[in-house]
Formats: structure tokens, C-alpha cells, sequence
């Protein structure tokens, strides 16, 4: 594998393909999918610094149509790869990998296919967000060469705002919501402050005795490459902005219908994945998280059932809970800490197998606050060298309640991402390239489920946080009728609006992001729920099958034990398992 990576990606192609790649099929398909992952990994450095690898370290893979063009060739040359084995000689676990490896190079494909309606950026990130904060999360510096491959790639940011900037100007117009939160962000990275104190602290903790020259050529850097193209960048998108029309999703964009269906089926993993029948099955969610609502009502101090009036009365105490001031702050990311802390202790109870990487909790950086998500994660990479983390958003402490607290953690942290995925990368017994394989119906399903598994077992401890994880999950039940409304329904950005208003206790401010994060990343929304439910199933379908042979802890050591897969081989491995008795 070493010699590969440092071959050229064409000559490491030719070399497999005639070397040949152990005594088995099995085997040379391991080799094969790893060294393939490798090539895609060199030439992806930012995918690289993400793994805690330093390939590529002083530079950034093309953006905008020269990175279409450059991930079409090499996806191209995967598939080529691929048909130099046979899959009848594979057992049933490299036949899953065959599977996978396939379907990833054929749904990049599927995707450049379509270049108008894929928005070249978002309110939700781009090159103008996502390399700075690359930079600060996961760029580390141990050495002075670590050092100028920072600064190198301070000065390469120039060329990706310009990449970005001329695909906007290209492609299918952005919805014209998104252009100011664009201008925003991007403008309060002008001035470099924020990579200046990243760089700095890096610096101080890894001792460099170069310090005060490094940290002057990074000066330099911003002020002469980063600075003026940041200045030109927010110029291009405002003076693009006052062309933009409206705010229209897929369903009014030219080929948009078609590229919609396309990222259903690649977002589910469900090869029949239909809109309307999402829309509908999202309603019926609905219907049935308003009936546990108001159930809780009497409990949350409200008489009646008039969800309208409740969700009016939630949306007024919700804003008792925090103050938008830095000890809000504080004590908010404290109280994730302590959620954390509480899970952990429980964890050996739910799984026999447990990660060795460690959860950390951080607040959202303030240049990416506006557009970010609530929580997120990032994983541990490969080498451990980093813990998991729980970013918490903390832009408006009164979109925040309490009691919504413990879900985002027990999705994003444990037992949801960071096991799923943490689990995944130290698993000897996947190749690399399985343990990056993503898919989000599985990922976003387990961390759905891991809510409403933390419900059954009685961590939310009182009627606020019952009512937390239910507003949660109302959430992921909107989405199916939200990302399909806007998308294939025919639905305005004002009616769903109205519509996320109207069904849940969520404020306006946080109804806007939502909305408008459907817009970023069509279809992606849907995965939560439709993961969320196919796992329920399995589990339902095991425990009737296996009746007092059911154990809890295997189950999900058998479900995170292969690794991201689509729901159809998971399907199949949870029969497996049933069928050979639940060991």
C-alpha cells in the first residue's frame, strides 16, 4: 500500500491492474478498493487532514467545475478498476464491499452529470467557510513544515473563492435567501482574525522555535493572497445577487426534478425512493408525534388541546432557559459535558464493543455560526490523534431549550455518531476503504435511533426533556414533508415557512434555518427519518424472531459491526444474524 500512495494515481492503476493483488479474489479486492481509497484520498488533501493524515498537507483539491472534472476521472478509472474482478468469486462479506465501492464511484457519477442545478455553494458552506474552519478544526501543526503547509494553504484559499465564485456565475442562479448569509460570512473572515489566533495558539503549544518568522509570513499571507480575495469574492456574490430572482428549489429548476430523484435515492440508499410517498409517510409522522405531545401536555403545565395555543406557550418559555451572554454559553456547553459524562457510564450496558477514541464538546466557531447547524459532528481521524466532536451552535440562545439538550447529544455524540463512526475507523476487520464508506440513511438512522433508544431506557428524566426528544423527532418528521414539499411538491419557501410554524413550538429564527438548509442540500434531510424507521423495523423484526434470545447489546454490535452500509444490506445482515441466532 505505501508504494502505491506514492505513485502517481494513473501509474498505481496500471501497477494493480497487472501485478494482480494477492492469491484470492476476496483478497484483491481488498487491495484494489484500498488502493483506489488512497488514490481518491491524495487527491482530495482536505479528506486527508480530516483522517489526521498529511497528504497533500500544503494544498487543497480544485473547487468549482475543475474539481467536477477531476472527480470524474477518477471515479471513472474506480469503475474500470473494479471490472478486473470477479464478484461470483467473492464471499458474502467482500460481495457487500464489491457493492459499495461500486455504488459510491457510480452516485459521484450520477451526480456531475447533473452540473446546473447543483448549487456551487450554500449558505450551509462552500470553499469560502469550509477551508478556514478546516484549517482551525483539523489542521494540526507539529513542525515548522507543518507550519508553511498552514500557511500555503492560507494562500491557496485565493483560488477556491474564484473556482466557487465562477460556478455560481454558471450554473443554475443560488435562491436569492442565500446570498446575504454568503456575503456575511465570508465577510467576517476578511480580515484573517480568526486563522491568526488558530495559527498563533498552534504555534505556542507545539513549541516552535520559528514562531515570530512563521507568524509574519502568515501575515503576509492574508494581507497579500487572502484578504483582497476575500474582498472580491463577497463583491462577485452581491453583484450576483441583485440578478437572483427568487427562492426556487429543485422542482423549478431546469433538470432539477430528475436530479432531485436521483439525491433521494442516494441520500436514502433506497433504489425506489419516491417524494410523494416521503411526503406523505412525513405527514402521518406528524400526526403521530402530536398525538405523544399531547399526551405530555398536562405535565408541561397546559390545559386544553389546542396544539396551536401549546406550541405558542413552549415558544415563550424557551426563551427563559438561556440569555444570549457568554455565561449562557458557558453553562450550556457544561451541561452537554455532563450529558456526555452521564451516557459514557452507561454505554457497557447498550454495546459489548467500545470505542477507544474520546467525544469532546465545542461550541461552533463564530465566522460559521450563521449558516451552521445546531449540533454537528466530526469524527475522530484514522489515527486517533484526535478526539470525536460535538459542535454545539450557540448563535441564539433562545432558539435553545434544555430539554432539547440531551437528544443533540445522543445523536451527534453517544450513543449515535461518535459510536457509529468511531466504532467503524477501529475496526480491524474493515478495510480502509470501508471504514470511510458514508451513507446517510445509515449514519443519520442510527443517530435518530439512538434518541428515541435513550427515551426507552429512561434517560430523558423529566417531562421537559420527554417532551425535548419528541419535539426532536417532530423535527425529522417534518423534514420528509418539508424537503419533499419544497422540492417536488410544489411548495414556496413562504408556505414552508408558515408550515414549520404552524406544527411544532419552534421559534421563527430556527424555522428559517431549517427551511433554508432543505434548499442547501436537497434530499439530504429525509435520510434521518427513513434510517430512523428501517432500524426500528429490524430491531422488531429480531426481537419477534428470537423472543427471549434477544439481546439488545448484540443487536447493535451487530448493526454498527460492518460498518456505513445502505439499508438493503443491512437488511440482509440483520437476517443473517436473526437466522444463525442472534450470536
Amino acid at each position: 500500500m505505501d508504494c502505491i500512495r506514492r505513485l502517481t494515481p494513473a501509474f498505481a492503476l496500471s501497477a494493480l491492474l497487472l501485478t494482480g493483488a494477492g492469491g484470492s479474489e476476496d483478497a484483491r479486492l481488498d487491495e484494489l478498493v484500498d488502493a483506489q481509497q488512497t488514490i481518491w484520498i491524495d487527491a482530495h488533501p482536505e479528506l486527508a487532514t480530516r483522517l489526521g493524515l498529511k497528504s497533500g498537507y500544503d494544498r487543497w483539491s480544485p473547487s468549482g467545475d475543475a474539481g467536477d472534472v477531476s472527480d470524474k476521472k477518477l471515479r471513472t478509472e474506480q469503475l474500470v478498476a473494479l471490472k478486473t474482478v470477479d464478484p461470483s468469486k467473492l464471499d458474502a462479506e467482500h460481495k457487500r464491499t464489491y457493492e459499495i465501492f461500486q455504488r459510491t464511484a457510480k452516485n459521484t457519477l450520477d451526480e456531475l452529470a447533473f452540473t446546473g442545478p447543483r448549487w456551487a455553494m450554500s449558505q450551509q458552506g462552500g470553499a469560502y467557510s469550509e477551508a478556514p474552519a478546516l484549517l482551525i478544526s483539523a489542521h494540526r501543526i507539529d513542525s515548522a513544515s507543518d507550519a508553511e503547509a498552514y500557511i500555503a494553504r492560507v494562500r491557496g484559499i485565493a483560488l477556491l473563492l474564484d473556482q466557487d465564485a465562477a460556478a455560481m456565475e454558471s450554473r443554475t442562479p443560488l435562491p436569492r435567501f442565500m446570498f446575504p448569509t454568503i456575503a456575511e460570512q465570508a465577510g467576517k473572515l476578511i480580515d484573517g482574525a480568526a486563522l491568526k489566533q488558530d495559527f498563533a495558539k498552534k504555534l505556542a503549544d507545539a513549541k516552535i522555535a520559528d514562531a515570530p518568522r512563521l507568524a509574519a509570513a502568515l501575515d503576509a499571507a492574508i494581507a497579500q493572497q487572502m484578504t483582497p480575495a476575500y474582498e472580491k469574492f463577497v463583491a462577485r456574490v452581491n453583484a450576483f445577487a441583485a440578478k437572483a430572482t427568487g427562492d426556487t428549489g429543485m422542482r423549478a429548476v431546469p433538470n432539477g426534478p430528475a436530479y432531485y430523484a436521483l439525491r433521494l435515492r442516494i441520500m436514502t440508499t433506497e433504489d425506489k425512493a419516491d417524494a410523494h410517498a416521503i411526503h406523505l409517510l412525513g405527514l402521518k409522522e406528524v400526526d403521530r408525534i402530536h398525538g405523544e405531545m399531547r399526551a405530555l401536555m398536562p405535565a408541561l403545565g397546559f390545559q386544553g388541546t389546542d396544539l396551536k395555543a401549546f406550541f405558542a406557550q413552549q415558544r415563550q418559555n424557551d426563551g427563559h432557559d438561556y440569555e444570549n451572554d457568554d455565561a449562557s454559553r458557558e453553562r450550556a456547553l457544561n451541561e452537554a459535558r455532563a450529558i456526555v459524562a452521564d451516557v459514557k457510564a452507561e454505554l457497557p450496558k447498550l454495546f459489548h464493543k467500545l470505542p477507544k477514541a474520546d467525544i469532546e464538546v465545542r461550541r461552533v466557531e463564530g465566522f460559521r455560526e450563521q449558516g451552521a447547524a445546531t449540533a454537528f459532528y466530526q469524527a475522530p481521524p484514522l489515527d486517533g490523534s484526535r478526539p470525536g466532536i460535538f459542535y454545539y451552535n450557540l448563535r441564539d440562545m433562545h432558539d435553545l431549550t434544555r430539554g432539547q439538550l440531551p437528544g443533540f447529544v445522543y445523536h451527534e455524540a453517544i450513543p449515535g455518531h461518535h459510536m457509529q463512526i468511531a466504532l467503524t475507523r477501529e475496526n480491524p476487520e474493515l478495510t480502509r476503504f470501508r471504514k470511510l464508506a458514508g451513507g446517510s440513511a445509515y449514519a443519520e438512522g442510527w443517530a435518530l435511533y439512538s434518541e428515541k433508544l435513550m427515551r426507552e431506557l429512561g434517560f430523558y428524566k423529566d417531562a421537559p426533556a420527554k417532551f425535548g426528544q419528541l419535539n426532536n423527532e417532530l423535527l425529522r418528521a417534518m423534514r420528509l414533508v418539508l424537503d419533499t414539499g419544497v422540492h417536488a411538491e410544489g411548495w414556496s419557501r413562504e408556505k414552508a415557512l408558515q408550515w414549520f410554524v404552524d406544527v411544532s413550538p419552534y421559534t421563527a429564527g430556527r424555522a428559517q434555518a431549517e427551511v433554508d438548509r432543505y434548499y442547501a442540500s436537497p434530499g439530504q434531510a429525509v435520510s434521518y427519518k427513513m434510517g430512523e424507521i428501517a432500524i426500528l423495523e429490524m430491531r422488531e423484526k429480531a426481537k419477534t424472531a428470537l423472543g427471549a434470545k434477544f439481546d439488545l447489546a448484540r443487536f447493535h454490535d451487530e448493526v454498527l459491526r460492518h460498518g456505513n452500509v445502505p439499508l438493503a444490506m443491512l437488511r440482509d445482515i440483520v437476517d443473517q444474524w436473526i437466522a444463525a441466532g442472534g450470536v
